[in-house]
């Protein structure tokens, strides 16, 4: 064998070591390639997932702030109703403070309710005092 077989041969060895090992770098970047394509669809089924919770979650949270702006609505409303009801109620109470309690409405309350002088009428206060 001559030199220039030698050679030959040399490089043919080298340029099919050289296709193995390419090879063999290619199929593992595929391999690489393929795991991340793999995480990346799971990431992104994840993320949907947690997306339609959110709009889930939303939804939710809208329906319990419409419920508490119907509530708030109805304090709202029950409120008026009971200061509308405050005038008459009062006419009422002083209705039966004056028939119920005559010895109420002749005399002031704390005096009263301190066992202070029954005698004095309305129209002894309104001049000025007691006598």
């Amino acid at each position: 064998m001559d030199a220039q077989t030698v050679l030959f041969i040399a490089l043919a060895v080298a340029a099919v070591v050289l296709v193995v090992v390419l090879s063999i770098v290619l199929l593992s970047i595929r391999r690489n390639v393929d795991q991340v394509t793999q995480r990346l669809d799971e990431s992104l089924r994840q993320f949907e997932m947690t997306a339609e919770d959110l709009r889930k979650t939303n939804a939710d949270v809208r329906e319990i702030l419409s419920d508490v702006e119907r509530g708030v609505t109805n304090v709202t409303h029950f409120t008026e109703g009971i200061r509308s009801l405050r005038g008459p109620v009062d006419v009422a109470s002083k209705v039966f403070e004056h028939a119920l309690s005559p010895a109420w409405s002749t005399q002031p309350r704390s005096s009263w309710l301190q066992g202070g002088d029954v005698s004095h009428s309305r129209s002894d206060r309104s001049k000025g005092g007691r006598k």
